[in-house]
């Protein structure tokens, strides 16, 4: 197997994104309460250096869910993903001093 092929560790966030996800009208959705939880998941990372790798993490799912044609679940990931954005800048700023 090459070096390409491998699969890479996703972030613990993203794969419970996956487990409360639930069928419906789309292939994949989540009810307010998941995405709750989700945005409470990654607000407790937001002193952690994994952080940057959960937020990619839930974007890269999201686009994984938009091309499977789940245009809204995609926009909920984002819209959780974004909410790390301030912290992010924090610990670059952080890093950088």
């Amino acid at each position: 197997m090459t070096e390409n092929n491998k699969k890479r560790d996703v972030h613990p966030i993203a794969k419970r994104a996956l487990e409360i996800a639930y069928t419906g009208i789309n292939p994949i959705q989540f009810d307010d309460y998941a995405i709750e939880q989700l945005e409470d998941m990654l607000k407790e990372h937001f002193d952690k250096p994994d952080l940057l790798k959960a937020a990619v993490d839930l974007i890269n799912l999201a686009s994984i869910l938009k091309a499977e044609g789940c245009n809204s679940t995609s926009r909920k990931l984002i819209i959780v993903a974004s909410t790390a954005t301030d912290a992010l800048q924090e610990q670059k700023k952080k890093s950088s001093h």
